[in-house]
């Protein structure tokens, strides 16, 4: 740990897990075209698909915090994923700005209405194969669950 990170004692910590979240975002998704169809496919995941994957997160909680119409999905009480059922995206959270911003240069994402700053993005679901959509899916639950403090985490198992 070099002597400003050994100061603060956080930032270390912190920015290698945003550089070990973007090593694993970069990593090519493996195929499953040969695999039977369990929880992800290459085709796109349906809303109800959606909903089902995202309850079955750990420490993950569904509810309507902005009213009937949209789902919210929080871990550790704080969001990791939005959907306005009917809409065909979802918002997520990456692990850094950055990064969300290259999804958004690249076309693969676009600005997460509401979210400006963060790293949200939004997806959408026809857009992308269920695969890569479970992919961030899992790593926004992943990084809304390491921003959270220690006593929290532990108390989600």
């Amino acid at each position: 740990m070099s002597a400003g990170n050994a100061a603060n004692g956080v930032a270390g910590g912190r920015h290698a897990a945003v550089l070990s979240a973007r090593r694993e975002a970069a990593k090519p998704l493996p195929s499953r075209r040969s695999a039977p169809m369990t929880e992800t496919s290459d085709i796109p995941m349906t809303e109800d698909a959606l909903c089902a994957f995202c309850d079955a997160l750990p420490g993950a909680a569904r509810s309507q915090p902005f009213g009937p119409g949209t789902e919210v999905w929080k871990v550790g009480g704080r969001i990791f994923a939005l959907l306005a059922p009917g809409s065909g995206r979802i918002s997520v959270k990456c692990a850094d700005a950055e990064f969300a911003a290259m999804l958004i240069e690249t076309g693969r994402a676009a600005k997460a209405p509401y979210l400006p700053r963060g790293g949200w993005i939004a997806l959408g679901l026809g857009a992308l194969s269920a695969d890569e959509l479970a992919h961030r899916l899992r790593e926004s639950h992943a990084t809304v669950r390491a921003g959270l403090p220690r006593r929290i985490r532990e108390g989600l198992g």
